[in-house]
C-alpha cells in the first residue's frame, strides 16, 4: 500500500461537477465511464489481453488472458484518448479486493497498470475500492431487462465502471488513493518491480 499521506483526505476530490474518468481494469476487458457526479454514462469497452490457451501436459489449467506490454501501452494511449476527449480532471481506476479487503493478484496487477497510467497522464490517478461492483453491476444490468448471457458479458465492464463511479462520488472521494508519478516528490517506485510480468 502507498503510504497514509496519499489517500484523500479532502472532499475537494469527489466533489460534484468534477468530471471524472472511470476504469474497471481486466485482463481482457476494460470498462471505461465518465462522471460529473451523477448519472455516470457509460463509454467503451476496450479490448485488451488475448487468451492464452493452457498447455496440452497440463489439462487442469484453464485459458488466462496475457497482458503484454505492448497491449497495455495501446490501452493506456486510447484511456488518455478518451480522457482528452472528455475533458477530465481526473481518472479513477477500480482496485479489486476480495470479501475481507485483502489485495489479491488482480489487485496487484491493477497497481502496475495504474502506476503506468500515472506516469503517462497529465492528471491525476486516484484508486478506489471496487469491491462487489461486478455484482451491483449484474444487478443493475438485470434490472433494466438485460438478462441474456452473453448481453450481460458485453456490457458488464462498462457497468462495473459506472458503479465504482456512483460509489467514488456518493462518497466524495475519501479514502481515494493517489497514485504518484514516478519520480515526483510523492515517491518515487521506479525501483519496484513490474507486477503485469506475472502475466505474459
Amino acid at each position: 500500500m502507498w503510504v497514509t499521506s496519499l489517500f484523500a483526505s479532502q472532499s475537494a476530490v469527489g466533489e460534484l461537477g468534477r468530471k471524472t474518468l472511470g476504469v474497471d481494469y481486466g485482463l481482457r476487458w476494460v470498462g471505461v465511464a465518465v462522471s460529473v457526479g451523477y448519472a455516470p454514462r457509460p463509454v467503451a469497452t476496450l479490448p485488451h489481453g488475448q487468451w492464452k490457451r493452457p498447455r496440452r501436459r497440463r489439462p487442469n489449467r484453464v485459458a488466462t488472458p496475457v497482458v503484454t506490454q505492448e497491449a497495455l501501452e495501446r490501452l493506456i494511449a486510447e484511456l488518455l484518448q478518451i480522457a482528452r476527449g472528455e475533458r477530465v480532471q481526473q481518472i479513477v481506476v477500480g482496485l479489486p479486493l476480495n470479501s475481507c479487503g485483502e489485495e489479491t493478484r488482480q489487485s496487484r496487477l491493477t497497481r502496475a497498470f495504474a502506476q503506468q497510467l500515472a506516469d503517462a497522464s497529465s492528471v491525476p490517478i486516484y484508486l478506489w475500492d471496487e469491491r462487489y461492483s461486478s455484482v451491483r453491476a449484474a444487478q443493475n444490468l438485470h434490472a433494466n431487462g438485460i438478462r441474456r448471457h452473453d448481453d450481460m458479458l458485453d456490457m458488464l465492464d462498462v457497468e462495473s465502471a459506472a458503479v465504482l463511479l456512483s460509489d467514488f462520488f456518493d462518497c466524495r472521494g475519501v479514502r481515494a488513493e493517489l497514485v504518484p508519478r514516478r519520480g515526483t516528490d510523492a515517491g518515487d517506485s521506479s525501483s519496484e518491480p513490474d507486477a503485469l510480468a506475472d502475466v505474459e
